[in-house]
Parts: C-alpha cells; sequence; structure tokens
C-alpha cells in the first residue's frame, strides 16, 4: 500500500470495489488518500466519439504495465523521462 504517513493518489473512478484494498490498514497507517478525477466528461464524450468511428487504436493505449514497488520508475516512465520509451497509458499493479 504505502508507507506509514505516505499518500496514495486514487485516479479514476471505481465502478465497484478495488479488490484487496483494506481500508483499515489504511486507517491504522495515517495514510492520506488523494482522489483525482483529471478527465471531464467532454474528454469521455470525445474519446467515446473516436473510438465509435475507428480513429483511435485502442488496443495500443496501454503501452505499460509495473508492479506498484516500481512506481517512480512508472512515473519517469510517464513523464518521458526514458527516451527509449514512449509511454500512453501506464499502469501499477500489484503483482503479488
Amino acid at each position: 500500500m504505502a508507507r506509514r504517513g505516505g499518500t496514495v493518489v486514487w485516479a479514476g473512478l471505481k465502478a465497484k470495489g478495488v479488490p484487496d484494498f483494506k481500508i483499515d490498514d489504511a486507517i491504522h497507517r495515517d495514510v492520506t488518500i488523494r482522489p483525482v478525477l483529471g478527465v471531464s466528461s467532454r474528454a469521455y464524450r470525445i474519446a467515446i466519439d473516436m473510438i465509435a468511428r475507428g480513429d483511435s487504436p485502442i488496443e495500443r493505449i496501454r503501452t505499460h504495465s509495473f508492479d506498484f514497488r516500481e512506481a517512480v520508475r512508472a512515473v519517469d516512465v510517464l513523464a518521458g523521462r526514458d527516451p527509449a520509451e514512449d509511454a500512453v497509458n501506464v499502469v501499477l499493479t500489484n503483482a503479488d
């Protein structure tokens, strides 16, 4: 999860609960949760229209997946700090 007193960024809406996320652990460890929506409803409509028209190669959107222990590297790749990587969408997973 996060270190004691750390911060978790909760990006995007979740249509259901997040498996294995134990809110009690976050509370006991004094973890701060920062929600981030970051996308307007207009942007969603544009994206849906692009996908419906076939203008976007949807299969190429997820370009990178990292274990959460590699979060710093994932952010570097997404930010374009590694010229060998061309990230479009970076996902953090829990490999355990």
